[in-house]
C-alpha cells in the first residue's frame, strides 16, 4: 500500500490528544459492534456518527474526501486503534503479541478485507506513542511469513531506528528470502527510510563495509540512492569510492546501485564506458556484464560483438539464460543484421532444458516477426530434427499468419533434408494447431512441380502419422492439380490405396464427399473415383470370403472351464481388503483382451481394448492387419530422392 508518511504522523498526533468529551462519545460508540459499510473505492468507511464527531469537535479539518460521506480508512482504524488499545493498557513489548492482540477485535474478524490496514495502523500508532527500540519490537522475528515483513518494513520510515538496528532486521529477511524477487518491496522501504533520516553520515562511512557484507548487498542500490538524494554528489564519488571494493561475490550489487546513480543523472554513456572498461581488464565476467546491459537497456552493436565473440557452449546453462533474458528483453529489430548471427547461434543450441525459455523467447519475436523467426526455427530444425521443433512458437505463427506457415511446411517436405522431413512429421503431432491448418492452399501446391508434388506427398506418407493431418494434406494437394498426367495419377492412387487410405479408411467418407462437390477437377474427380472404386472391389472380395463354421469345445470342457472361473472369482471377492473405497461398488473380473469389429456397412475395423471404445480417433488398420509391410512402406517412402522422380 502506497503511505504518506506524514499524514500518518499527522493523524496519530491529533488521535492521542483527543479531547475528553470527544473519548466519552466514542467510547459509548464503538462499546458495542458496528456494522460498517466499506467504500473500497473511496478507501473510507460510511460512519456518519464518527464524521461529524470528528469534523466538528477535533483538528481533523486537513482531511478532507469530497466522494465520500465517511471516515478514510487511516483516520477510523487509527481511532479505533487508540479506543481499543488505552483501554486495554496492554504493555506489548514485542510486535506479534499486539498483532495477535488485534486479531482478536470486532473489526478484525468482521472486516477481513480491512485485517492489513487495520494491523499497520495499529502498529504504526503504538510505535509512535510509546518509544520503543525497533530491535526489541522486533524480537521473535523470522523473516519467513511475508504478511509479517510488509508489515514491518512500511513501520521503517515512521520509527527510523538506527542504521545497526536496520541492518540488523535486513539480515534476517535477506538470508530467509534471498531469492524471492518480492524482497525489492523491502528495498523501496529501505530507500524511503534513508529519505526519512535528518542525516546520512552514519550510513555514508558503512557503505564500503555494505559492499562485502551478502546478506545486506541486495540493498545497496536502495541505500545508495537514498544518500544520493541527501548529498546530491556526482555518481563519480561513489565509483571512486567503491571500485576497488569489487569481488566476484559483490560485483553486480556494486555496479548496479552505481549505475542506478548514473542514469538518474542522465550520464548513461559514461557508465555504458566503465561497463566496458570493466570487462575487457577482466574485472568482471560476462555473464555480469551482460545482466548489467539488459538491466540498464542497453541493447547495441558493441554488445552484441561482445556476445559474438564468446560461441555459446550447450554445457553454460546459466550463460544461456543470461543471454536468452537479454535477448528477450531487446528492444530493438530482431533482424538487424548484428542481431541475427547471435539470434542464430543461441537456437541451434541443443539443451533440452532451456527448451523453454528458447520457446517463449521464439514466439515473442514471431510476434512482430513472423518470417524471421521462421527463418531461424527452420535452421534449427535443420540441426536438430523433430526434437528441436518449438510448440508454442509453431502455434503462435499459425494462429497469426497460418498461410506463412503452409509455404514453409510444404517446403520442408519438399527439401532434400532428412531432419526438415522429421521435424515436419513432428509438428503435424501438435494438438493445438488443429487440423485444418495442414489443408493447403492451392497456389502454393501450383509453385511446384508434379515431381515435386508426388515428392512431397511421398514425404508427407513416410513422416506423417495421424490421420487429420493426412486426410487434409492429401485431399488439397490432389485438388490442387488440374493438369492431367498418366504416371501422376499413377503414383498418387497407389500410394493413397496402398498405404493412405488402407490405413485410415475413415478418410473414404472425406473423399466421397469431395466427389459431390462439383467445382471438383476432372482430374481430382478421376484420382477420387479411382480410389473408391478400388475399396469397394478390395470390400466386395472380402465379403465374399465363405466363413467356415466354428468349431465348439465339448459341453463338459465348458462346464468345467466355468466352474473354475466361478471359483476364481470368489476367492478375488474374499481377497478384497475391507474398507478400501472400491468395496463400496460390484467387483466384476473380466477376461480383457484387444478386439476388432466390422459391422454391416463399415469400411474400417475397430481396433480397441475392452471398455475404451472410442469414436474420436481412427486406429491405422494396416499397421495393425499387416504391420511389416506398412513399416516397409514407410521406410520407402522415407528414402524416396529427388532424382529418382521425373515425371513432368
Amino acid at each position: 500500500m502506497k503511505l504518506d508518511y506524514n499524514r500518518i504522523k499527522a493523524i496519530n498526533k491529533v488521535v492521542s490528544s483527543l479531547p475528553e468529551s470527544v473519548e466519552a462519545e466514542l467510547n459509548r460508540h464503538f462499546a458495542e459492534e458496528i456494522s460498517l459499510k466499506i467504500d473500497p473505492i473511496n478507501k473510507c468507511i460510511k460512519d456518519s456518527f464518527v464524521r461529524d464527531l470528528i469534523s466538528t469537535k477535533t483538528e481533523f479539518d486537513f482531511i478532507k474526501i469530497d466522494s465520500c460521506e465517511g471516515v478514510p480508512f487511516d483516520v477510523y482504524l487509527t481511532l479505533i486503534s487508540h479506543w481499543k488499545l488505552k483501554r486495554e493498557k496492554g504493555n506489548y513489548l514485542v510486535y506479534n503479541e499486539l498483532l495477535n492482540t488485534v486479531s482478536g477485535w470486532w473489526i478484525y474478524s468482521k472486516h477481513p478485507e480491512l485485517n492489513n490496514e487495520l494491523s499497520f495502523h495499529a502498529l504504526a500508532y503504538y510505535v509512535l506513542g510509546f518509544p520503543i527500540l525497533f530491535s526489541d519490537f522486533t524480537v521473535g522475528f523470522d523473516g519467513k511469513d511475508w504478511d509479517e515483513i510488509f508489515l514491518l518494513q512500511s513501520l521503517l520510515p515512521l520509527v527510523l531506528p538506527s542504521f545497526k538496528e536496520l541492518k540488523g532486521w535486513l539480515k534476517i529477511v535477506s538470508q530467509e528470502q534471498i531469492n524471492d524477487g518480492a524482497i525489492s518491496s523491502v528495498a523501496e522501504s529501505v530507500y524511503k527510510y534513508v529519505l526519512e533520516l535528518d542525516s546520512v553520515s552514519e550510513i555514508e562511512t558503512q557503505i564500503q563495509e555494505i559492499t562485502n557484507d551478502k546478506d545486506i548487498l541486495p540493498f545497496l542500490t536502495a541505500i545508495l540512492k537514498g544518500v544520493q538524494t541527501h548529498l546530491s554528489k556526482p555518481p563519480e564519488y561513489y565509483w571512486d569510492l567503491l571500485q576497488q571494493q569489487l569481488t566476484p561475490l559483490n560485483d553486480w550489487a556494486i555496479l548496479a546501485a552505481v549505475g542506478n546513480i548514473y542514469l538518474e543523472v542522465n550520464q548513461n554513456e559514461e557508465f555504458f564506458s566503465i561497463l566496458n572498461s570493466q570487462l575487457n581488464s577482466g574485472k568482471i565476467g560476462f555473464d555480469v556484464y551482460l545482466q548489467l546491459c539488459n538491466w540498464n537497456n542497453y541493447y547495441n552493436e558493441t554488445v552484441f560483438e561482445e556476445i559474438a565473440k564468446r560461441e555459446p557452449a550447450p554445457s553454460a546453462s546459466n550463460h544461456l539464460r543470461t543471454l536468452m533474458g537479454y535477448l528477450y528483453n531487446c528492444n530493438v529489430n530482431y533482424d538487424t543484421a548484428w542481431i541475427v548471427p547471435v539470434i542464430k547461434a543461441t537456437f541451434q543450441l541443443d539443451q533440452d532444458g532451456l527448451n523453454n525459455q528458447l520457446d517463449t523467447l521464439l514466439t515473442k519475436i514471431a510476434q512482430t516477426k513472423g518470417e524471421f523467426a521462421l527463418e531461424i526455427l527452420e535452421e534449427r530444425l535443420r540441426e536438430l530434427g523433430g526434437k528441436g521443433v518449438l510448440e508454442n512458437t509453431v502455434i503462435s505463427i499459425c494462429h497469426s499468419s497460418p498461410e506463412i506457415f503452409q509455404k514453409r511446411f510444404i517446403s520442408w517436405l519438399n527439401s532434400n533434408d532428412v531432419k526438415l522431413h522429421s521435424a515436419a512429421g513432428r509438428v503435424t503431432l501438435i494438438h493445438s494447431l488443429g487440423h485444418r491448418v495442414f489443408y493447403i492452399p492451392s497456389y502454393i501446391f501450383n509453385k511446384l512441380s508434379l515431381s515435386d508434388r508426388l515428392y512431397v506427398a511421398y514425404k508427407c506418407a513416410g513422416y506423417v502419422h495421424g490421420k487429420e493431418p493426412l486426410e487434409e494434406i492429401f485431399v488439397s494437394l490432389i485438388k490442387a492439380v488440374e493438369q492431367m498426367n498418366s504416371a501422376f495419377v499413377f503414383a498418387i492412387e497407389r500410394l493413397m490405396n496402398e498405404y493412405v487410405v488402407y490405413n485410415y479408411r475413415g478418410i473414404l467418407g472425406r473423399i466421397r464427399k469431395e466427389t459431390e462437390n462439383s467445382e471438383l477437377s476432372l482430374f481430382a474427380k478421376e484420382i477420387f473415383d479411382g480410389i473408391l472404386q478400388y475399396f469397394n472391389s478390395y470390400f466386395h472380395d472380402i465379403k465374399e470370403i465363405k466363413v467356415e463354421k466354428e468349431l465348439f469345445p465339448q459341453t463338459e470342457l465348458k462346464k468345467l472351464k466355468r466352474f473354475y472361473q466361478g471359483k476364481q472369482f470368489e476367492d478375488a471377492k474374499k481377497n478384497t481388503r475391507k474398507g478400501f473405497f472400491q468395496s463400496f461398488f460390484k467387483n466384476v473380473m473380466l477376461n480383457s483382451n484387444s478386439w476388432a469389429i466390422r459391422r454391416p456397412g463399415q469400411t474400417k475395423h475397430q481396433v480397441t481394448e475392452l471398455g475404451t471404445i472410442s469414436e474420436t480417433m481412427e486406429f491405422p488398420s494396416g499397421q495393425i492387419l499387416d504391420p511389416f509391410q506398412q513399416e516397409y512402406f514407410r521406410r520407402v517412402y522415407q528414402t524416396i530422392r529427388k532424382d529418382e522422380i521425373n515425371i513432368d
